[in-house]
């Protein structure tokens, strides 16, 4: 009796395995952190892999990319544009591909970040059709990967270098990009590039999209207008903002001479940020009390709204 109850369940565990190997994951992508898009600018795509199915399912991941998908980007006349030096020089390596197993339970999902570009090369302005394909056993070469939706990618014509420049650390030359901080140091680092008038760090971690549409009117405004329309928008109200020429929504632009975070607390998506901002006036000191309102995407805290009180002078 006991060995047929052993048996039995190294069978269930057997079809268990079997059944989460047999399974496929669903592959979807978007972008993310969209923008305007100039030939050569970094264009990040997010990956999405997910469970609809009512049991567990199991893949691969490999430490390089390229043995688990493969971006494919078509002009309108269905002509494909060149995979990158990069992707070629992985497709055709013969070095072992390192992995790890993802084990996805029902409902579940598993997404990160990859850059289109160490995929293709978009080096044409143009509009073009992106789709990705998943290959969950590795093999990049084969013809059963499973396919992504598929996105509209438009690369407008335009001088590259000057929106490459908002992308760099101008005191240590570095690409700057979003990291995993909490929320009261996102707050400073704002802060801190507003002191120094380092207007790339200063948007870097606000959400801009929901600081515009604080105001009512514009965001029925906003809602009318095409998804092109939206980013020249957004585009448009940050030079104002540098610009010094906005009305309202400006006093998140004021540089304050010194400030002192004054609490921060936080659940798993939203987090407040108290803090007191000192701004030097003509023979007077101004004294406000600023509560800034923070959401996690992807694991990134980014400020969406923030509110103002005037504390009094000294």
């Amino acid at each position: 009796m006991t060995r047929k109850c052993v048996s039995l369940i190294l069978l269930m565990i057997l079809i268990r395995i079997t059944t989460a190997w047999a399974a496929t994951p669903e592959f979807s992508i978007r972008y993310y952190d969209k923008k305007i898009y100039y030939p050569e600018s970094p264009i990040q795509i997010k990956v999405i892999l997910s469970n609809p199915d009512s049991k567990p399912i199991s893949f691969k991941i490999a430490e390089n990319r390229t043995f688990n998908f493969l971006f494919t980007l078509k002009t309108l006349k269905n002509e494909s544009l060149s995979p990158s030096r990069d992707y070629l020089i992985n497709y055709n390596s013969n070095d072992p591909a390192y992995y790890r197993m993802v084990t996805l339970e029902p409902g579940e999902e598993f997404g990160f970040i990859l850059d289109l570009g160490s995929f293709v090369n978009v080096n044409d302005a143009g509009v073009y059709i992106l789709e990705g394909e998943f290959f969950s056993d590795l093999n990049n070469k084969s013809t059963n990967g499973i396919e992504s939706n598929k996105l509209s990618l438009t690369i407008r014509p335009g001088m590259y270098a000057s929106t490459y420049s908002e992308e760099i650390d101008q005191e240590t030359g570095d690409i700057l990009n979003m990291e995993n901080l909490p929320p009261d140091e996102v707050v400073e680092y704002m802060l801190r590039g507003r002191q120094k008038n380092q207007w790339n760090k200063f948007f870097l971690y606000i959400d801009m999209k929901d600081i515009l549409l604080q105001n009512d009117m514009i965001r029925r405004q906003f809602e009318k207008m095409s998804e092109e329309e939206q980013h020249i928008a957004l585009d448009k109200y940050k030079e104002e903002l540098q610009s010094g020429r906005m009305p309202e929504n400006q006093s998140i632009v004021e540089i304050p001479q010194e400030f002192d975070i004054l609490q921060t607390s936080y659940n798993s998506h939203e987090a407040t940020v108290i803090v007191r901002e000192v701004f030097q006036n003509i023979g007077f000191r101004e004294i406000k009390k600023y509560t800034y309102y923070l959401h996690r995407y992807d694991n990134i805290w980014k400020i969406n709204r923030y509110e103002v009180k005037n504390v009094g002078t000294e």
